[in-house]
């Protein structure tokens, strides 16, 4: 079997990356710059030079005929200024390669996109949840969504896959981070949202097995593990043997300090700490049931202390403890 990555060198392409390679398939991934992702040829990747913003790049990149076109890379700023920037990556990265897997006939593709296409939501949703009008104000929300609508509608043999929170090996700067915030004592307050986190190891394997068992045209939500903020940043701290935990501030705090930081950005240019966005989604309900990936594709979700444990694993074997 032949597999095509984009984003194999980000956290949860590295993921993919292996259980791809321990299931068999011959993996080639789109790199921007070869001498950067060596580790991935150590590991049997073949590497291919190519650009989501140049689509003729991408095209001479994949192979014809491939098994599974798997599009993991994307833009996951929640900073207004990226607008621009993220569109491009998001959309027409997207677009891209939906149209170099028509060209050189890919046989499915399986896109990555985010469980937040559906909104923020009081109770837990599902595939056939209708979506709710935060994601039109919130510039990444709207950019997947839109890279969703490209793909689903390009008449390629597609499957959407929409992860929660993921957290695990190979994240430096993703929700695995709570571990160095906290340890570090750099985590002033817990947000007082509630979300869905999934393991990336498990997310990695029902890519692989939706190529496989995917059904074309449909939407699979990837979680398992419901937690509040405040019990990820609690959970954090007893992994770390740290007996204080942040208290949580309440959401209009919160979003007051993402308000401030974000006026501040624009005179730094500098992406703050927290944006409006983020503030957003964090003072916010996002949780989901995954119903629909257990049976059809054999999903396993983790728990929440599995998938954090694992994440703290990687961190110390990569001198991060």
């Amino acid at each position: 079997m032949q597999a095509f990555v984009t984003g194999a060198t980000g956290f949860l392409g590295q993921n993919l990356s292996d259980v791809l390679l321990e299931r068999g398939w011959a993996v080639t991934a789109l790199v921007r710059a070869p001498s950067a992702a060596a580790h991935l040829a150590r590991r049997g990747v073949r590497l291919a030079e190519g650009d989501l913003a140049d689509a003729a790049s991408v095209a001479r990149a994949l192979p014809e005929d491939v098994d599974a076109f798997f599009h993991v890379a994307g833009d996951v700023s929640m900073w207004a200024p990226d607008r621009q920037r993220q569109w491009a990556v998001n959309v027409d990265g997207t677009q891209a390669c939906v149209d170099a897997a028509r060209a050189r006939r890919a046989k499915r593709f399986v896109l990555t996109s985010t469980a937040g296409v559906w909104g923020l939501h009081d109770a837990p949703f599902d595939e056939g949840t209708t979506r709710s009008g935060a994601v039109a104000r919130i510039p990444y929300l709207a950019s997947k969504a839109e890279g969703e609508r490209r793909v689903l509608d390009s008449g390629l043999d597609a499957v959407v896959l929409n992860p929660g929170h993921i957290v695990g090996a190979y994240d430096r700067t993703g929700w695995s981070n709570t571990l160095e915030l906290v340890r570090e004592g750099k985590l002033a307050a817990s947000p007082p949202g509630r979300g869905t986190f999934c393991h990336a190891r498990r997310v990695a394997e029902a890519h692989e097995s939706a190529a496989r068992l995917g059904r074309a045209g449909e939407r699979y939500l990837l979680g398992g593990a419901d937690a509040a903020y405040a019990e990820v940043t609690a959970l954090c701290a007893r992994l770390l043997g740290i007996a204080t935990t942040p208290r949580t501030a309440p959401g209009f705090v919160l979003k007051t300090v993402a308000r401030l930081a974000d006026a501040g950005s624009r005179i730094s240019r500098k992406p703050p700490p927290i944006t409006p966005a983020l503030a957003t989604i964090l003072c916010g309900t996002l949780t989901f049931r995954s119903d629909k990936a257990q049976r059809e594709l054999g999903y396993a979700p983790s728990t929440l202390e599995a998938m954090f444990a694992d994440a703290l694993a990687w961190q110390t074997a990569n001198a991060r403890a």
